[in-house]
């Protein structure tokens, strides 16, 4: 696996290509690859896919013992209810359940395999 700058290198790209093509902004780009702040895990998959390659998650913020507590039987709570989620690599880049719980809503909005609410009603509960 590559960290985000060899990724890009490897395919060609500059960071304001990356920004025209993706819409991510250069200085962000730039600030990921220096190690002075992590982008969103949407981003680092649109990178992903973008670039073609995966990419090297390397935590910048580690979580307290009571976090990783809190996600984990989070995540475990999830994984009986609704089956295997995903690889560790998925759920490892998220930073909060709330956050892992959006991009599940946003994957399965249109089929709803999981049978999770979908994103759009866990805003309009978020409203109320």
């Amino acid at each position: 696996m590559k960290t985000l700058k060899e990724a890009r290198l490897a395919a060609g790209k500059t960071q304001l290509d990356i920004q025209r093509d993706t819409g991510i902004f250069q200085t962000k780009l730039s600030l990921e690859e220096n190690g002075s702040r992590s982008l969103t895990v949407l981003e680092m998959m649109t990178l992903e896919r973008h670039l073609g390659t995966e990419i090297n998650w390397v935590q910048q913020n580690p979580l307290t013992p009571e976090q990783q507590a809190e996600l984990s039987q989070a995540i475990f709570n999830m994984s009986v209810k609704f089956g295997q989620l995903e690889t560790l690599k998925f759920t490892s880049r998220f930073r909060s359940v709330s956050e892992m719980f959006k991009v599940l809503c946003r994957r399965t909005e249109q089929e709803e395999p999981l049978e999770l609410p979908n994103y759009s009603e866990f805003q309009e509960g978020k409203q109320k």
